[in-house]
Order: structure tokens, then sequence, then C-alpha cells
């Protein structure tokens, strides 16, 4: 839609409008338009009407026998034009993807606010679109992310494509974590920051080495675009000294597929990413938990979710999006709801559903099935 105002002209890009049939005129929602970013200033003597992107006026409405219309112009007898950035225009309908910014932080497990309004306005993932774009203190941030001030290093971790680096890392949860599981190992691709985790039963060495092996192999034949006809073989892994990384059987099978084993001390700086990521998805984890208000033995599920996410948002390192920079393709979220909410599962005819059962069950988001889109 071209308008015009004080002889400027300006384009403005309606995505998602909805088509009335028969209809002979557009309507505006000035209420969602505020909602969105929007400012309006109305002049009583001559009873016009004026929007404003950012202080700067990019549509005129006049009365018209109590209605206002816009000026617009023909697309034919349109000049340039300075467009309105599209994605600083949010939609004007109800769609699915749109949300308030409170709404997505909760979505996506509580990420920073500017990280989420980053993803928009740069289009980093697909599906996401901001009705409203302020954010009020968030309690559940506060009580499950406050922490000490820290002092940045800088590191060098230069990277130019995907599996260059791999980092690994062992965490052990608490006893009573009131699951049957002792650790977690943690991987992440050093490049993209696309990170997997593994569930264990046993923090012993073959059972690490079987999930490390496992990611390498995953990573090989999954990283990069479909048909790009690149090979991305792992080429160094990174880890620390413990037991369970360090022994024959794993350093032959580095030696067999030529890759670098780096081994650091455990509270070697190089191994501050892959530590930070992993209490990052901590905080994820117990922000989400104590949001959704959900008993303690779910955390595993929690984590999962944590790493779904996580894995979508933007990375203030790559200043991308992980699962892109893995993967390059942009990641559809629109599908992403808050961990612990309402849900409404189909029951299919053919699963022995008869005439007067439910057609569906009552349940709640825990995660995703990770086949829906590649990576966890």
């Amino acid at each position: 839609m071209t308008t015009e105002v004080n002889g400027e002209q300006t384009v403005m890009y309606l995505e998602d409008v909805f088509y009335i049939p028969g209809a002979e005129f557009g309507l505006f929602s000035p209420g969602l338009a505020h909602e969105q970013g929007f400012d309006f200033t109305f002049d009583h003597d001559t009873q016009d009407f004026t929007i404003l992107w950012e202080g700067r006026a990019v549509a005129l409405a006049k009365p018209q026998e109590a209605t206002w219309g816009f000026l617009g112009v023909h697309p034919g007898q349109s000049r340039v034009k300075r467009p309105v950035d599209r994605r600083s225009l949010a939609n004007f309908t109800v769609a699915e993807g749109v949300g308030t910014l409170a709404l997505w932080h909760e979505r996506m497990c509580h990420t920073c606010p500017q990280y989420l309004k980053t993803m928009v306005d740069k289009g980093l993932v697909k599906g996401m679109m901001l009705s409203q774009r302020h954010q009020e203190i968030c309690d559940a941030c506060h009580l499950g992310k406050q922490k000490k001030k820290g002092h940045r290093k800088k590191l060098d971790r230069a990277t130019k494509w995907p599996n260059q680096v791999v980092y690994a890392d062992l965490q052990i949860p608490s006893k009573d974590n009131r699951t049957r599981y002792e650790a977690v190992l943690v991987v992440m691709d050093g490049y993209s920051r696309f990170v997997k985790v593994y569930l264990l039963t046993s923090k012993e060495g073959p059972i690490v080495n079987k999930h490390l092996q496992k990611y390498i192999l995953w990573a090989e034949r999954q990283a990069g675009r479909d048909g790009d006809g690149a090979a991305y073989k792992v080429k160094r892994v990174l880890t620390d000294k413990g037991g369970e990384f360090i022994n024959r059987g794993m350093e032959n099978w580095y030696a067999r597929r030529g890759i670098e084993h780096i081994r650091v001390g455990p509270k070697s700086s190089q191994l501050n990413l892959c530590e930070r990521t992993h209490q990052s998805l901590m905080d994820m984890m117990k922000t989400t938990m104590l949001h959704a208000g959900l008993p303690r033995s779910l955390w595993p599920e929690a984590l999962r979710n944590a790493v779904y996410v996580k894995n979508r948002v933007y990375n203030r390192g790559t200043h991308g999006v992980p699962y892109e920079m893995m993967f390059g393709m942009k990641p559809d979220v629109h599908h992403i709801r808050k961990f612990g909410s309402l849900a409404y599962v189909h029951v299919p005819v053919t699963s022995g559903r008869r005439k007067h059962d439910n057609n569906a069950k009552i349940g709640f988001v825990l995660g995703y099935e990770g086949s829906r889109q590649r990576g966890g």
C-alpha cells in the first residue's frame, strides 16, 4: 500500500491480511497497530488522523462521512518511495505465530527479550511475529537466572564451518534428582553453537563414549544444507581430562577417523563455552519449570525442551541462529508453545476409539519430537 503524507510517499507492507469477498474498503485496527508499536496523533481542528512509526508520519487519514480514509496513491502513479521495513511492520490480523513479546518469551524458555526482537527484525526464523514489543519484569527469570556479575574473557575460538571443533562436557545432576539419570553429556558444535544433550543412566566411560561417537556420526551426516555436496567431517574434539573421556578404546576410535582429541584441564577457559552453554540450559530449564509449576521429576523433559528452543534462538556470539548455521536453513518456530501449557491430543479412530469416546485426550506440552525438524 502506498500512502502520501505532506507530499512524501511511503510504501507500507501489510502481510497476512484477511480477504473479505464483496467488501469495498479495507479496514484498519488502530488498537492492534498501537500494540505493535505505532503511534497516533489527532488534529481536533482538521479532524486529521496521523499514523507514526518511530516518530515519522507514514499514513494520513482524513474524515469522510463519519469514517476516516487513508490518502493512498495508485500503484501506477507511485513515485519512490521510502519503504517502511517489512519486519518493522507487524501483522494486523490474528494468525498462527503471532504473539506478544511476553508470550514468545515464555514459549522460548524465557530467552532474553532483546534476542527475540533481533530474531524478528532480522528474519532469522520463520513463524514468529510480534504483536507487541514491550516486556514486563519476569519474576521466574529473576528466580531461575540470577547470577553474580562476572568478568568476560576474550578467547580465540575462530571457526569457519560446522564440525571443525566439537566440545563435550559431562555434568552430574544432584543425587536427589528423582529420576534414573546419573549424568548429562553436553555436546556442542564450536562454529554454530548447536547443542545436543544425552541423558545417561551411568557415567562410566563406555556409556559416555558410545553417545559421543553417536553424536559425531550423526553430525558428519547431517551438517550442512541438503544438496550442497560439502562434507563436514569432525576434525577436533575438545574435552577435559576425565577418565570417562580418556581411554584406549576411544583414542583408537579417534585415530581411525583422523580426529584430533584435545584434552584440557577441568577448569580450563577453553571449556568455558560448553560449560556456559550447559549453565544457560540449566537456567532455561529451571525458569520454565518454575513458571509452569510442574514437579521436579520432569526436569529431563524441561531440559530437552530447553535444548530444542536454544538451538532455534539468536546467539550473540555468532550473531546467528544455531540451527541455521548448522543445517543451512531457517528454523520454523510457529509451533512452539509454553512449556507445561494445556494441550489436546487427537485420538485416531484406527486406535480403537469407539463412537462415544472423546475425540481427544488432555495433556501438557513437555517438548517436541526431534524428527519434526533436524536436530534436537
